[in-house]
């Protein structure tokens, strides 16, 4: 599976920037990626050592506008823990602040 289908975005929220200075990632992943899958994926990717890996599913929402009624898509989530002196080359800017 390539990086592009696997890796869908990384969740920049409050906690996933506070997160990064404890060396934790968050990424939104596809609904099929495992964690054995994802590890293999990120060491190999950016040649950097995986020490734990967290995922969660959340379920589908419901939405209302007006009359109408929808659902969105549920989301798979995945808290990648990097050993401790490594780091990912796209949250460099964040860690130092």
């Amino acid at each position: 599976m390539a990086i592009s289908e696997s890796i869908k975005g990384i969740r920049m929220t409050q906690k996933g920037v506070e997160m990064v200075e404890k060396n934790r990632y968050s990424f939104k992943v596809a609904k099929t990626m495992t964690k054995p899958i994802l590890k293999e994926l990120i060491e190999t990717t950016w040649d950097v050592q995986v020490e734990h890996i967290t995922i969660a599913n959340q379920p589908r929402r419901t939405y209302r506008t007006g009359m109408q009624k929808g659902k969105k898509a549920s989301v798979k989530n995945a808290i990648v823990r990097l050993k401790n002196d490594e780091t990912f080359s796209l949250f460099a800017s964040l860690q130092d602040t």
